[in-house]
């Protein structure tokens, strides 16, 4: 016959077999997805870091093109053709380097048969048409002495078609020239879908302003932002999945990244985020978090089933 004491103790073994296994378990599990959640904002981090300094870097583009022009009395086809030789193989990612004079209607006639002389033989001044998006012929507004016409831009074959363009008649493009010119900083666009690209997706604009004797406009570089985010990803071997990019300066949030949206909606969940301040805007990356912890589950569903398994065979 059993002592008592001894039941007891038969009873209290398989207990305790199951205690330690759950808290085995649960110390597992909150060990591995503390450890994926490291592993998430180390890589958001890098990321970040990645994008803040690739757009310094493209910063320095820009104002090496505005150092150009503000020590040039005058600077011709040809040579800007050859700036842009010079500065494109610093960021293989960049669409455009532009000049943008501040002219008057009064100056139209000249700048037009300079660029005919240069070989442009359809150049004309164009402004937005707001309601089909497509560029028109430009026309003179009381109000508005003032036109900001793309007439540098490299490489041609890409961008010929917006020569001639009054960015002044895009409100968000004008927006852009007048902050530049008021703040004499390189500043940032929001984001814009450029004229000319047939395909619904974000572009960024940098610009500054020059204004050296008889020299006044806007020298200005042109990312699309697929490219420019392709190139960090592929540096980090991340996929293009993983990534959401966000400018949320004003009210309502614009998807930059992986596909354009405007007024985009705030999704957190699933996603690690961090704010990037970029010039006078602001964007929000985030990053997808991997999904280690439903393995993570999976293995201290085992620990507990092998508690059992030994609590029960005791």
């Amino acid at each position: 016959m059993k002592q008592p004491g001894l039941s007891r103790l038969e009873w209290l073994v398989p207990l305790v077999i199951i205690g330690l296994a759950f808290f085995a378990a649960l110390d597992h599990y909150s060990r591995e997805k503390a450890l994926e959640d490291n592993a998430d904002q180390r890589t958001l981090q890098a990321l970040k870091t990645r994008i803040e300094l690739a757009l310094d870097h493209r910063r320095g583009i820009v104002d090496a093109t505005a150092d150009v022009m503000y020590s040039s009395e005058f600077v011709s086809y040809k040579e800007f053709a050859q700036l842009a030789l010079r500065l494109l193989p610093r960021s293989p990612d960049l669409y455009a380097i532009q000049w943008i004079p501040e002219l008057r209607f009064k100056d139209l006639l000249l700048y037009r048969e300079q660029a005919r002389r240069a070989g442009f033989h359809g150049f004309e001044f164009k402004q937005l048409d707001l309601d089909t998006f497509a560029l028109k012929p430009v026309e003179a507004k009381d109000n508005d002495p003032f036109i900001a016409p793309i007439v540098y831009t490299e490489p041609r074959h890409l961008t010929v078609s917006t020569m001639g363009f009054d960015l002044n008649s895009s409100p968000a493009r004008k927006r852009l020239l007048d902050l530049a010119k008021s703040t004499e900083r390189v500043v940032i666009s929001e984001p814009i879908r450029l004229v000319e690209d047939t395909q619904d997706r974000a572009s960024f604009l940098l610009t500054t302003y020059v204004n050296h004797k008889g020299t006044k406009g806007w020298a200005m570089g042109v990312w699309r932002v697929p490219e420019f985010i392709d190139d960090a990803l592929f540096d980090l071997g991340l996929s293009n999945k993983e990534l959401i990019l966000q400018d949320i300066t004003d009210d309502k949030p614009i998807n930059l990244y992986p596909y354009f949206e405007r007024d985009a909606v705030l999704h957190n969940h699933d996603y690690s985020q961090v704010r990037i301040k970029v010039a006078n805007r602001e964007w929000l990356v985030k990053l997808g978090k991997h999904d280690a912890g439903s393995f993570a589950a999976l293995q201290a569903l085992a620990i507990v089933l092998l508690g059992l398994i030994l609590a029960f065979a005791s």
